[in-house]
């Protein structure tokens, strides 16, 4: 048996009980909930990505570690003991999230791997073996992609030629990068790209970098951004390849690779959805949802539209058909019945209204397809299914047992504003005028001017450089102490009706005269309302999360191993 804590280490704030009878793969167990080896390395990769290895990891780190993952156990096993495992708001989550799953499934299955071969995700990732330094000039026209040239597509053309043919001859590269490159990292850069491997670059750019060997000087080559003039540096291997990299790149790859063809995609998939809607014989019934959404525009004239608003009657017109189904005003709402804000604009929009059901129901019809392909078999959209129920059953557990008991009543509100009215008060503010400028001989002769009693105001408007206040004469009305930095400051330390400066100020010098000065006010109720109500849940908030904690670290014990935790 493993040797086990026995003692409570003062960093943790769990409790802890002999690890007795874990596993040789379990780090801790609260209640059913066990925290393995697996799951702790995961955790301490989040905290520490650069470390292969853990074992020099200070033992404080990895107890907070682990000591967060054992609150997180706790609360699943209050969660799953109260059943929410079963609750509705919970397994409607998990449907969603499956929904999701199974159409990029059956995304990926029907367009993506017909698109994009696994040879030619091989053959990507062995590109990346080698990388190329390279330089760029960029001539942009306008309508390229995130360009501001003006320029014409054909005038464009034409310069980048032109450059080409003087970076051939042998005119500086830089000198021609920072004349002519419209790449706004020029300025910062140069034109120089770095060492990149094949996928970092757009694929016309990369296709003739790499056809390149240093010191050549490539012909204008056309991508989205414009035209580009390429100069090789040098290649070199990548240092950072290895073939144990595969199977983790192979996805992203796949994504980059697709993405460049990305059109095709689109294309293939609008193609798709027309055969499915035959297969199924589906028929959007036009003329139904036109008049359901007149009707229920008619009804928004005096107020927003609810649910109760909607007849049954209504309810009941047919949306769409196929062969051996229908979809009716009914499901829909049920689809939304827990956001009907987000289908409110669309239910009297014929517009809006007409491509989201269509939607709803081919989403239907190829979640359908996805499961008669055994795609939610697989295992990492269960894993991820769980993940995400036991999220939501995290955030359906918080919402009753905290957010639900804190929430105060009028009487709570009015209650702690009585109690509580010197935190509700609007601070002491002062009259201020300002004269800044930058010069601080010029600044010292506007204070002695000012002091020795020359209008403020006048010497404001003939000296100060604020031009958002030189029209103002330097009034900058009543200021809090927190409000304009050292000029606020120096206002409430010379006082009511006063000359004070010139101190420093942003990037020059300001010399203040001060009025009035408005002490400290008390906000009435309705005004303090908003603040008294965030305050007085925030208290309630944290008194009630310590309070639950500790009911849980009470119901639900750790176990730990703590050699094991050493171990890793």
């Amino acid at each position: 048996m493993r040797k086990v804590l026995s003692l409570v280490i003062p960093t943790l704030l769990a409790l802890y009980l002999s690890g007795c009878g874990l596993s040789e793969d379990t780090v801790a167990k609260v209640g059913n909930q066990k925290i393995t080896v697996d799951e702790f390395k995961q955790e301490l990769a989040k905290r520490f990505p650069n470390k292969t290895s853990y074992t020099d990891v200070d033992s404080a780190a990895k107890f907070n570690a682990l000591n967060r993952m054992i609150d997180t156990k706790r609360r699943l096993a209050a969660a799953y003991d109260l059943g929410l495992d079963e609750d509705d708001v919970v397994l409607l989550e998990v449907r969603r999230q499956n929904e999701k799953m199974l159409m990029n499934k059956f995304y990926e299955k029907m367009i993506v791997d017909k698109m994009v071969s696994d040879e030619a995700i091989r053959q990507a990732f062995e590109k990346q073996k080698e990388e190329v330094k390279a330089s760029h000039i960029l001539i942009a026209y306008a309508g390229a992609r995130g360009s501001r040239a003006k320029r014409s597509k054909d005038e464009a053309a034409k310069l980048a030629a032109e450059i080409a043919q003087k970076a051939r001859a042998g005119e500086d590269f830089t000198a021609l990068v920072k004349k002519y490159s419209d790449d706004p990292s020029a300025k910062r850069n140069n034109g120089d790209l770095g060492y990149f491997t094949w996928g970092r670059m757009v694929p016309e750019f990369q296709e003739a970098a790499f056809a390149m060997q240093p010191g050549e000087i490539s012909e204008p080559v056309e991508t989205s951004y414009g035209f580009h003039v390429i100069k090789v540096e040098d290649r070199r291997e990548n240092p950072k390849f290895s073939e144990d990299n595969f199977e983790k790149e192979s996805f992203n790859i796949k994504r980059k690779l697709y993405f460049a063809r990305q059109d095709e995609g689109r294309a293939r998939w609008d193609t798709l959805r027309s055969q499915i809607k035959k297969e199924y014989d589906y028929k959007l019934l036009r003329d139904n949802l036109k008049d359901l959404t007149a009707k229920l525009k008619e009804k928004t004239r005096k107020r927003l539209l609810n649910p109760e608003d909607i007849t049954q009657e209504e309810r009941n017109t047919l949306l769409a058909t196929w062969n051996g189904g229908q979809y009716t005003l009914e499901d829909l709402l049920e689809e939304y019945k827990d956001s009907f804000s987000r289908l409110r604009p669309a239910l009297i929009e014929y517009v809006r209204l007409a491509p989201d059901v269509e939607n709803i129901n081919l989403k239907d019809f190829m979640v359908a397809k996805a499961r008669e392909m055994g795609l939610g078999q697989e295992e990492d959209i269960q894993k991820q299914l769980d993940i995400i129920k036991e999220r939501r059953m995290l955030s359906v557990l918080k919402q009753r047992e905290i957010d639900d008991k804190i929430e105060p009543t009028d009487e709570d509100i009015k209650n702690y504003y009585e109690q509580n009215k010197e935190e509700f008060t609007h601070p002491p503010k002062i009259q201020i005028w300002e004269i800044f400028v930058k010069d601080e001989k010029l600044a010292k002769k506007i204070y002695n001017w000012a002091k020795a009693g020359r209008n403020f105001e006048q010497l404001a408007a003939k000296y100060t450089e604020d031009k958002t206040y030189k029209k103002k004469k330097g009034f900058l009305g009543y200021k809090v102490r927190t409000q304009r930095g050292s000029v606020s400051r120096e206002a409430f330390k010379i006082g009511e009706n006063a000359i004070g400066g010139p101190v420093r100020y942003r990037n020059g010098w300001a010399v203040i005269k001060t009025g009035k000065k408005m002490e400290k006010e008390y906000m009435d109720f309705k005004q303090a309302l908003p603040r008294v109500q965030s305050k007085l849940r925030r208290e309630r908030l944290k008194a009630r999360t310590e309070e639950w904690e500790k009911e849980l670290k009470e119901r639900y014990p750790a176990t730990i191993n703590e050699e094991l935790v050493m171990s890793i």
